[in-house]
């Protein structure tokens, strides 16, 4: 279920989290190519459609033929931004880009006192080599834990 500010429960059988994100609203009145859903048009290597050597990853960019089930999420942000630097790196040594990247969603519910761990990828690999339960009340923990480590990776490294 959901608690409200108030501190009313409201029971649900399923609480679905769907944001409607969008790409930036400036990028139509730019000379970018412009996705259907409003973000950066990238080919499968990140490089902006149309124009040579220039590229865009993270929630700006879209992904080229996704799986319907593919979020923007940091996570995919961050494993987009690794395959775009590769990249990068490969045309200033005179190479053609060739890293792509593997679809992934994969998130905690925390819901109370009960976790559940919803997971997918392009590779079908599960997350952390199987090692945690699918339904725990320890994924709570686990989820507040990992996104500790998280924050830190991203204020540090």
């Amino acid at each position: 279920g959901l608690k409200d500010k108030d501190g009313t429960v409201r029971k649900a059988d399923l609480v679905l989290y769907s944001p409607g994100i969008t790409g930036p609203g400036w990028l139509e009145k730019t000379c970018i190519a412009v996705s259907p859903g409003g973000h950066v048009d990238v080919d499968q290597y990140g490089q902006v459609k149309g124009l040579k050597n220039v590229f865009a990853a993270g929630d700006c960019a879209s992904h080229e033929n996704p799986p319907p089930w593919v979020p923007h999420q940091a996570h995919m942000a961050q494993l987009r931004s690794q395959a775009v630097a590769k990249n990068m790196n490969a045309i200033l040594n005179n190479k053609n880009p060739c890293t792509t990247y593997r679809y992934e969603l994969s998130c905690i519910l925390n819901m109370e006192n009960d976790g559940m761990w919803m997971h997918m990828s392009s590779d079908g690999k599960p997350p952390f080599w199987n090692i945690f339960p699918r339904r725990s009340k320890k994924l709570v923990r686990v989820k507040n834990t990992f996104e500790r480590l998280y924050l830190l990776y991203l204020r540090y490294f």
